[in-house]
């Protein structure tokens, strides 16, 4: 399956890999919006959002290529403040 390197840290976080597919999975303190941003590099290049606010969050990513290494890093909004939480890891 690829491998993942995470670029985010909201708690606890889940990753589940599968041959050509992921889903990340994570809770918030409240309700909130979610991206989920991922790539082959540490560019990233392709998001997924969840529009609808949520404390628990599923995420589901497909159409990966096995073998390869991708990096991810969750984005999470407040829907009524607009304030957001990004992970700053790089992939560490």
């Amino acid at each position: 399956p690829p491998s993942f390197v995470l670029q985010a840290t909201v708690s606890p976080t889940t990753t589940e890999v599968k041959s050509a597919s992921a889903k990340v999975q994570f809770t918030t303190d409240g309700d909130t919006k979610a991206t989920l941003q991922y790539g082959r590099t540490k560019l990233l290049g392709k998001d997924i959002k969840k529009v609808n606010p949520a404390s628990t969050h599923v995420l589901d990513i497909l159409g990966l290529k096995p073998q390869t290494r991708y990096y991810y890093r969750v984005i999470v909004q407040d829907p009524n403040t607009g304030d957001s939480v990004i992970d700053t890891n790089h992939g560490s």
